[in-house]
């Protein structure tokens, strides 16, 4: 829960200033597709600290670590459609949580 707190606040203070640069829209669809890609491999059981080291490296690395540990504090499962939900689930939380900061 403090990481969804800290997503939050991070994705504000990016979304504010990249305003200039991108639409929201653009902005939050870019969160929304990295949050799949990191709930993809957390549903692989890809270990995070491989996560972390693969994807954490880019210039916003504190919004994309935070979004790692909350996507490995949820499940994972076994199904394929489970997998699935589970990751659209996450994306659409992380863009929901852009949406409602980016204003």
């Amino acid at each position: 829960m403090k990481y969804a707190f800290l997503i939050t606040a991070v994705l504000l203070s990016t979304s504010a200033a990249q305003a200039s640069e991108q639409s929201k829209d653009e902005t939050c669809k870019k969160w929304g597709d990295l949050a799949a890609k990191i709930m993809d491999l957390r549903q692989l059981e890809e270990p995070m600290s491989s996560v972390i080291k693969l994807i954490a490296s880019d210039k916003e690395s504190k919004i994309t670590r935070a979004i790692i540990i909350d996507a490995y504090n949820q499940p994972s499962y076994k199904t394929k459609q489970n997998q699935k939900r589970a990751t659209d689930e996450y994306r659409n939380k992380v863009e929901l949580e852009c949406f409602k900061n980016a204003e």
